[in-house]
């Protein structure tokens, strides 16, 4: 059996949509439909049944979920560890992160550790949230930075690097920019610039928002937090950002004001539980935990 028409399966049972699942896995839906109806034919029974708003599993489908979910990762993680030991390097590393780790310094802590440790080869990719969690859990991944408050913790293992807190960053000239601290509903008629939708952080501020009985007006969203800060600079608006993103840039032109009841987000590594780490990328987590907080 084709282990990618397996994992093309398990990407399909998950978004329960082919439109979206080609997506995911960067093929047209065409293919990805001839991939499932292969892989039911060499099973020799229906997987998926179609519904109003796509597909879900069969009896039969949810049998093989189960099967595959598990079975899969271990295939690739074993498959990569073989790989790396076909290669010159000691050990290797398939890390991921949201792309902020200059933002917080992390990337200084990062570099250390390949400094000192040159045998190590590591594959570093930046991704969203919600690319990470998926590449964790197809073992894409073998550990990621992630934001640890938006994280179901029963499906990974995790280590905290840091805490921060979200603060509103207006315009000098905006009148809230002079209060030492602020509340949702003082943000009412606000005109926001926020990071897109797909920013689990954006959906923190907006849902709060939603439980004071409004909804933000964001008529500007762009993925790199230092253009909403830009916009911010131009008095395009207002944003919402974790502390740590907003302060390194020194203008007096913007002001960082927090929530009055704190909205906080700690930042730390993941990964499956039932995938052991190597050695060496436990010690990786321990370095960057350690070396970040001295």
């Amino acid at each position: 059996m084709d282990f990618k028409k397996i994992e093309a399966f398990l990407c399909v049972a998950s978004q329960k949509q082919y439109t979206a699942a080609a997506e995911k896995l960067y093929t047209s839906q065409s293919a990805l439909s001839k991939q499932m109806k292969q892989l039911e034919s060499e099973i020799g029974t229906p997987l998926f049944k179609k519904t109003s708003t796509g597909v879900e599993l069969t009896q039969a489908g949810w049998e093989f979920y189960y099967y595959a979910r598990h079975a899969l990762p271990e295939l690739q993680n074993t498959l990569a560890h073989i790989e790396a030991c076909k290669g010159r390097t000691k050990a290797f590393i398939r890390f991921g992160s949201l792309p902020f780790v200059e933002d917080y310094g992390i990337s200084d802590t990062l570099c250390s550790f390949w400094a000192k440790n040159p045998g190590v080869q590591i594959e570093f990719s930046e991704r969203s949230q919600e690319d990470l969690i998926y590449a964790l859990q197809r073992n894409k991944l073998d550990l990621a930075i992630v934001r640890l408050d938006m994280l179901d913790h029963s499906q990974f293992s995790t280590r905290k690097i840091l805490t921060d807190e979200l603060v509103v960053v207006f315009n000098k000239h905006n009148p809230l920019a002079r209060r030492k601290s602020i509340d949702l509903e003082s943000l009412r008629n606000e005109q926001f610039i926020l990071p897109t939708e797909r920013s689990d952080l954006s959906q923190v501020f907006i849902n709060a928002c939603k439980e004071h009985g409004f909804y933000p007006d964001v008529p500007l969203t762009h993925s790199r937090h230092w253009m909403l800060l830009k916009a911010v600079q131009r008095n395009m608006g207002t944003t919402v950002m974790p502390r740590g993103m907003a302060t390194p840039i020194h203008a007096s032109d913007i002001a960082c004001v927090p929530f009055d009841e704190p909205i906080e987000t700690a930042v730390g590594f993941a990964w499956l539980p039932g995938v052991s780490l190597s050695r060496t990328a436990m010690e990786f987590v321990d370095f960057v935990c350690t070396s970040y907080n001295e």
